[in-house]
């Protein structure tokens, strides 16, 4: 286990921290897995499991395939370019055609498929931006329902989707067998990006003996992009309420994301059932809770920014605003009855490690 630790105290600590301490700390999982490759092969643990991350190059791919690897698990990403020292197989595909990356699948272990590709969803609400962020989900899943389907059956295929699915909910308490919203409540960017994404799962020839469909609510990480703006709010003093304050913040921490994983892939206990899972801690915060706990780490007050700034930032930015000015309550039943035990429970912590 390896554990690297920057304390910073005084007045420069804000500036280290975002300058010097974010090169040593940043990305720090892949560092770690690099380090982890270099240590003698027959001194490797063995993990049987081979597991396949499309889109395995993003923020939450690059995660899990650097805690896989340093498991001992057989490890290979598909990707759209090759990052250099990568501490994995890299296959180069298109996510439309089949080709020479349908050879990441061959393996004398169990083969595992956790499907994470997509265009980045925080883009401007245009309907060219929903149809890119629509197409680009729906394509590469029936593109690796295509290259699957003629070979053995996967163990596992993982398929990604988001608790946005459910739009800006309210008070309505959200679990995996909640309704989807219809008409005017499933807003374009966020139920109908995910909802096809979804359909093409379901629709697909899947070969696989577990299928899961995982929506994952918002990863928190020191690393986690969304922090980016929250934490330049929190740091300018501007880190206050966003909009009425009251809207969820539905999240889970990595470290348990990555448990959640482990356990669909039954690598770790508990047993997770097929079928649809939210990845989300069973405590949602209210924004106005959540801009409390980043303006405490930073040290400074925080003014209400209302709607105006989050959405002519976001506007500046090429963002969409309504990912941090909608919200949603959602936890899960399958999980907390299938025995799960989160252990990032306090967002603080979570976020300002």
């Amino acid at each position: 286990m390896l554990h690297f630790t920057v304390e910073l105290h005084g007045p420069g600590t804000t500036a280290f921290k975002f300058t010097v301490g974010k090169d040593l700390c940043e990305d720090f999982a892949v560092s770690a897995a690099r380090l982890y490759r270099l240590i003698a092969h027959t001194a490797h643990i063995k993990l049987n499991a081979h597991v396949v991350i499309a889109g395995g190059r993003g923020f939450l791919g690059r995660n899990l395939a650097a805690d896989l690897v340093c498991r001992g698990a057989s490890v290979a990403v598909l990707s759209r370019t090759r990052e250099a020292d990568f501490p994995t197989e890299q296959y180069i595909w298109d996510g439309q055609h089949q080709g020479p990356w349908t050879g990441a699948f061959a393996s004398d272990r169990p083969v595992h498929l956790v499907n994470l590709a997509g265009e980045r969803v925080d883009k401007r609400n245009t309907a060219q931006n929903i149809a890119e962020l629509t197409d680009s989900r729906v394509r590469t899943t029936r593109t690796l329902a295509e290259a699957t389907a003629k070979g053995s059956k996967l163990a596992t295929w993982i398929q990604s989707s988001t608790t946005a699915i459910f739009s800006d909910a309210g008070e309505t308490e959200l679990t995996e067998s909640s309704p989807i919203p219809t008409g005017e409540q499933a807003l374009p960017e966020m139920t109908g990006v995910a909802a096809a994404w979804e359909k093409a799962f379901t629709q697909a020839q899947v070969n696989a003996e577990h299928r899961y469909i995982l929506r994952t609510s918002l990863v928190m990480h020191p690393d986690a992009p969304l922090l980016g703006p929250l934490n330049l709010l929190a740091n300018t003093g501007l880190g206050g309420k966003l909009g009425h304050g009251k809207q969820w913040f539905s999240w889970i921490g990595m470290d348990d994301w990555l448990h959640v994983i482990r356990c669909l892939l039954r690598l770790e206990a508990p047993e997770i059932p097929d079928g649809i899972v939210h990845a989300t801690a069973p405590n949602p915060l209210r924004n106005e809770e959540v801009m409390t706990a980043l303006r405490s780490l930073a040290g400074m007050p925080g003014v209400p920014t209302g709607s105006l700034i989050p959405t002519v930032g976001a506007a500046v930015m090429g963002t969409n605003a309504r990912v941090i000015l909608t919200g949603r309550k959602a936890t899960s039943t399958v999980l907390r009855d299938a025995g799960f035990e989160f252990k990032e429970l306090d967002f603080a912590a979570t976020v300002g490690r």
